[in-house]
């Protein structure tokens, strides 16, 4: 039950808020929203201890009858790289319910809930062992992504919402389609329908077919990743959504919709995976450079963010089109990375933006002078997203780019390898040069003379990013151990890869 206690302590909470709020009780509703994500984080870390690292494979599993004239049922579980994104959505989830305190001036409570509903149904997606649970979890995440924007963002947010929705309500058509007839093709095969992927993963279809549906399903995932030339909702949806919903899309929702590329993909279509997977590799190659471009053309630094987060979504979907275990290890690791870095950057950012009411980088510059701690964290997170030795960032980017350039089957491997590092190396040098001008130099804005260093509270919430990303960048072999402990569906890589 410890998975099924993970989803439902959210739900239950959200349904508390809205009671208390009904009541007028606001204060007490969002005290009751942190204490949910609090314990539900510590329900998270609970299933640490209970881990059995012994075992290579899914754990904690749940299953009981749903539709069973549809064969659909409540299945789930969770492997290593699963228990690994579920701890990082529990901790952003906690931290961006503290975050709403002081940002979430319209309808606050309406707003602990809805993110809460957003973490159980993150959660939904990660250890959903059947395709129908995984598509409404989804689901659920895309329409409270949608009202998060349209209903606490900023002045534009209406644009943004509907850009957002439009476009995932495109996957979710082209997903669902696919997914009933992939089920359908398993009651033709069996004489019952099913939804669970290790059942779809075991259908043996024509490579023309297997071909289709993997270009149908790549589409969805390009979208919600989002991929490159995909990729126009995100900046949007950076910039206009509210403070505490941005951590949860950029750490959350984007690198869980990566990890769905590598769960859904990778192991139910392998054949078609080696033979059309060149296609996405360019696309990724090609994403990590233009993630650079869009972060640099940004005066906002939410927005800047959003072009990084293509950038590294980019380089995890190349290195899973190499195909082998090791590649898809470096992927996941790349995925986990950036929703690490990505959560914790914009935890700050929201610090910046309510101390000055803006994020535009031209409203800052020597706070190094004014703010030291807050600087210092900054430039840990910065370090970071740009891959820097001695961070996590650097360890996961270059594991990925490593396996690009070593694999033998990929086509012009060493080319994409290539455009890739450049991408890094753009997008590096843009970031450095973002930090030094928020940071460095002399303070040239008046209200910026008295802006506050770091709170204990606020260094209770943000210390863990810090130490994460410096701790894995140092000593990775934990969280990568971790990441190898997958189900064996999702361990086989593309058919015919580095074999």
């Amino acid at each position: 039950m410890a998975l099924t206690v993970l989803m439902v302590a959210p739900l239950a909470g959200a349904a508390g808020v809205l009671v208390l709020r009904q009541r007028s009780r606001f204060e007490m509703a969002r005290r009751l929203g942190v204490w949910v994500a609090f314990w539900t984080c510590l329900a998270a870390v609970a299933l640490w201890i209970a881990w059995d690292s012994s075992i290579a494979g899914v754990q904690f599993v749940e299953r009981a009858r749903w539709v069973d004239r549809l064969g659909a049922s409540y299945h789930v579980g969770v492997d290593g790289t699963g228990l690994a994104f579920v701890t990082l959505v529990t901790w952003i989830g906690l931290v961006a319910q503290v975050a709403s305190w002081r940002v979430g001036r319209r309808a606050p409570a309406g707003l602990a809930a809805a993110m809460l509903v957003l973490e159980a149904a993150a959660i939904g997606t990660i250890v959903a062992r059947d395709l129908l649970l995984f598509f409404v979890a989804t689901e659920i995440v895309n329409l409270t992504t949608f009202a998060l924007i349209g209903g606490w963002g900023r002045e534009r947010r209406v644009k943004a919402a509907t850009k957002f929705l439009t476009g995932q309500l495109l996957a979710s058509s082209v997903f669902f389609v696919a997914l009933v007839w992939l089920a359908w093709r398993y009651q033709i095969a069996t004489g019952t329908w099913s939804f669970a992927i290790a059942d779809l993963h075991a259908l043996d279809l024509p490579a023309g077919v297997q071909g289709g549906l993997w270009m149908a399903l790549a589409l969805v995932f390009a979208i919600r990743m989002p991929l490159v030339p995909l990729h126009t909702w995100a900046v949007g949806t950076f910039g206009q959504a509210p403070a505490p919903a941005v951590m949860l899309i950029g750490g959350v929702v984007l690198p869980v919709s990566g990890y769905g590329l590598l769960r859904v993909v990778v192991p139910l279509l392998p054949a078609a995976s080696s033979t059309l997977v060149s296609w996405l590799a360019v696309a990724g190659a090609v994403g990590v450079g233009y993630g650079a471009i869009v972060a640099l053309a940004q005066a906002d630094l939410r927005r800047l963010t959003a072009g990084l987060l293509i950038g590294h979504l980019s380089v995890a979907a190349l290195a899973a089109c190499v195909g082998t275990p090791q590649a898809l290890d470096a992927a996941r690791l790349q995925l986990l990375t950036a929703g690490l870095w990505s959560g914790g950057w914009l935890l700050v950012v929201g610090m910046l933006a309510e101390r000055r009411s803006t994020t535009l980088i031209a409203e800052f510059g020597g706070l190094w002078d004014v703010t030291p701690a807050l600087t210092i964290v900054l430039i840990v997170l910065a370090a970071a997203s740009m891959a820097l030795p001695g961070t996590v960032g650097f360890v996961a980017v270059s594991a990925s780019l490593e396996a690009v350039a070593r694999s033998e089957a990929l086509p012009h491997a060493r080319l994409l390898a290539g455009v890739a590092v450049a991408g890094v190396v753009a997008w590096s040098l843009g970031m450095g040069w973002v930090v030094r001008s928020v940071t460095g130099g002399a303070v040239t804005r008046d209200r910026n003379r008295g802006l506050r260093d770091l709170s204990r509270g606020e260094w209770l919430v943000i210390a863990p990013f810090v130490v994460a990303i410096v701790v894995f960048g140092l000593w990775p072999d934990p969280v990568r151990d971790l990441l190898t402990t997958v189900a064996p569906a999702s361990a086989d890589g593309f058919a015919g890869l580095g074999r």
